[in-house]
């Protein structure tokens, strides 16, 4: 919520001069009315081309990952190795140091 309190004219949007005032009354608005005064509807295509854009490239890159992750298993198997080995032990603990 906001109240204007001085916002210049803006010829270009047709948006008129809110002058600033020593004392005013104004009820609160949507800041998003303030705000984005500029702001007209327009069509909605562009907006839905961007997002279909950027949806295909998340599931390129996801269909990517995927591709990358089995490569690697593949390869590990092939290759008869792990990902991770297990901790290798010591074959005896050492001995501590006795005064004698």
């Amino acid at each position: 919520m906001a109240a204007p309190v001085y916002l210049p004219a803006d010829p270009e949007i047709g948006a008129p001069e809110i002058p600033a005032l020593a004392e005013r009354t104004t009820p609160f608005v949507r800041n998003t009315t303030l705000l984005l005064r500029e702001q007209h509807d327009g069509p909605a295509w562009p907006a839905l081309a961007s997002y279909a854009g950027l949806a295909t490239l998340v599931t390129l890159w996801v269909a990517l990952m995927a591709f990358i992750a089995r490569r690697v298993s593949e390869a590990t198997k092939e290759e008869g190795t792990t990902a991770a080995a297990p901790p290798v032990a010591p074959a005896e603990p050492p001995r501590e140091m006795v005064p004698g």
